[in-house]
Protein backbone atom coordinates (compact mmCIF):
# COMPACT_ATOMS: atom_id res chain seq x y z
CA UNK A 1 0.00 0.00 0.00
CA UNK A 2 0.99 3.59 -0.42
CA UNK A 3 1.55 6.22 2.23
CA UNK A 4 -1.64 7.90 0.98
CA UNK A 5 -3.87 5.20 2.37
CA UNK A 6 -4.35 3.75 5.84
CA UNK A 7 -2.63 0.40 6.13
CA UNK A 8 -4.70 -2.75 6.48
CA UNK A 9 -3.34 -3.00 10.01
CA UNK A 10 -4.61 0.52 10.84
CA UNK A 11 -8.04 -0.22 9.41
CA UNK A 12 -8.22 -3.50 11.33
CA UNK A 13 -7.13 -1.87 14.57
CA UNK A 14 -9.65 0.93 14.16
CA UNK A 15 -12.43 -1.59 13.44
CA UNK A 16 -11.54 -3.81 16.40
CA UNK A 17 -10.96 -1.11 18.98
CA UNK A 18 -12.73 2.18 18.51
CA UNK A 19 -10.52 3.69 21.21
CA UNK A 20 -7.51 3.46 18.87
CA UNK A 21 -9.35 5.35 16.14
CA UNK A 22 -7.85 8.82 15.64
CA UNK A 23 -9.90 11.12 17.84
CA UNK A 24 -9.33 14.27 15.81
CA UNK A 25 -9.15 14.88 12.11
CA UNK A 26 -5.58 15.55 11.14
CA UNK A 27 -4.36 17.08 7.86
CA UNK A 28 -2.67 13.80 6.95
CA UNK A 29 -6.10 12.14 6.87
CA UNK A 30 -7.09 14.28 3.85
CA UNK A 31 -4.67 12.36 1.67
CA UNK A 32 -6.22 9.07 2.84
CA UNK A 33 -9.64 10.12 1.57
CA UNK A 34 -8.27 11.43 -1.74
CA UNK A 35 -6.21 8.30 -2.33
CA UNK A 36 -9.01 5.92 -1.40
CA UNK A 37 -11.43 7.77 -3.69
CA UNK A 38 -8.94 7.51 -6.57
CA UNK A 39 -8.50 3.80 -5.81
CA UNK A 40 -12.27 3.27 -5.83
CA UNK A 41 -12.68 5.12 -9.14
CA UNK A 42 -9.90 3.03 -10.70
CA UNK A 43 -11.44 -0.21 -9.40
CA UNK A 44 -14.90 0.70 -10.74
CA UNK A 45 -13.39 1.58 -14.13
CA UNK A 46 -11.60 -1.79 -14.22
CA UNK A 47 -14.84 -3.63 -13.46
CA UNK A 48 -16.77 -1.60 -16.03
CA UNK A 49 -14.20 -2.37 -18.71
CA UNK A 50 -14.73 -6.09 -18.12
CA UNK A 51 -18.50 -5.85 -18.36
CA UNK A 52 -19.73 -6.93 -21.77
CA UNK A 53 -21.59 -4.36 -23.76
CA UNK A 54 -25.21 -5.41 -23.67
CA UNK A 55 -28.15 -3.98 -25.49
CA UNK A 56 -30.73 -2.78 -23.01
CA UNK A 57 -34.13 -4.45 -23.13
CA UNK A 58 -36.81 -2.29 -24.66
CA UNK A 59 -39.87 -0.99 -22.87
CA UNK A 60 -41.97 -3.19 -25.15
CA UNK A 61 -39.91 -6.25 -24.20
CA UNK A 62 -40.30 -5.54 -20.48
CA UNK A 63 -44.04 -5.01 -20.88
CA UNK A 64 -44.40 -8.29 -22.83
CA UNK A 65 -42.51 -10.11 -20.06
CA UNK A 66 -44.74 -8.59 -17.39
CA UNK A 67 -47.91 -9.51 -19.28
CA UNK A 68 -46.68 -13.07 -19.92
CA UNK A 69 -46.03 -13.47 -16.17
CA UNK A 70 -49.50 -12.28 -15.12
CA UNK A 71 -48.49 -8.76 -14.07
CA UNK A 72 -51.29 -6.27 -14.62
CA UNK A 73 -50.74 -2.68 -15.70
CA UNK A 74 -52.19 -0.23 -13.24
CA UNK A 75 -52.04 3.49 -12.90
CA UNK A 76 -50.03 5.28 -15.57
CA UNK A 77 -48.48 8.59 -14.66
CA UNK A 78 -46.27 11.14 -16.35
CA UNK A 79 -43.07 9.11 -15.78
CA UNK A 80 -44.24 5.50 -15.89
CA UNK A 81 -46.72 2.75 -15.19
CA UNK A 82 -47.26 0.84 -11.98
CA UNK A 83 -47.55 -2.91 -12.61
CA UNK A 84 -49.10 -5.26 -10.04
CA UNK A 85 -49.02 -8.96 -9.29
CA UNK A 86 -50.82 -9.82 -6.08
CA UNK A 87 -49.61 -7.39 -3.42
CA UNK A 88 -46.39 -6.55 -5.26
CA UNK A 89 -46.06 -3.33 -7.27
CA UNK A 90 -43.28 -2.45 -9.70
CA UNK A 91 -42.90 0.90 -11.37
CA UNK A 92 -41.73 0.85 -14.97
CA UNK A 93 -40.64 4.21 -16.41
CA UNK A 94 -41.73 5.24 -19.89
CA UNK A 95 -38.14 6.17 -20.78
CA UNK A 96 -35.48 3.60 -20.00
CA UNK A 97 -31.79 4.09 -19.42
CA UNK A 98 -29.17 1.75 -17.94
CA UNK A 99 -29.98 2.73 -14.35
CA UNK A 100 -33.76 2.45 -14.67
CA UNK A 101 -33.55 -0.88 -16.53
CA UNK A 102 -31.25 -2.21 -13.81
CA UNK A 103 -33.75 -1.16 -11.14
CA UNK A 104 -36.70 -2.73 -12.96
CA UNK A 105 -34.78 -5.98 -13.51
CA UNK A 106 -33.68 -6.09 -9.87
CA UNK A 107 -37.23 -5.59 -8.60
CA UNK A 108 -38.66 -8.11 -11.08
CA UNK A 109 -36.07 -10.73 -10.16
CA UNK A 110 -36.78 -10.23 -6.48
CA UNK A 111 -40.54 -10.42 -6.96
CA UNK A 112 -40.31 -13.47 -9.21
CA UNK A 113 -37.63 -15.07 -6.99
CA UNK A 114 -35.33 -15.43 -9.97
CA UNK A 115 -31.82 -14.40 -10.86
CA UNK A 116 -31.60 -11.07 -12.72
CA UNK A 117 -29.81 -12.87 -15.55
CA UNK A 118 -32.72 -15.28 -15.94
CA UNK A 119 -35.23 -12.42 -16.16
CA UNK A 120 -33.06 -10.59 -18.70
CA UNK A 121 -32.56 -13.74 -20.76
CA UNK A 122 -36.29 -14.40 -20.88
CA UNK A 123 -37.02 -10.82 -21.92
CA UNK A 124 -34.49 -11.13 -24.74
CA UNK A 125 -35.80 -14.54 -25.88
CA UNK A 126 -39.38 -13.38 -26.28
CA UNK A 127 -40.79 -13.26 -29.82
Amino acid sequence: MTDNRPTDEQLTAWAEDAFDFPRYWQPEHDRYIESMAAELIAARAAVASQRPTLELPTLDGIQRYLTAHQWLPGKTGPVGTLWAKGDVRIGVPHELDEESVSGVLDRLAQAEQLDVGAVLAEIREQP
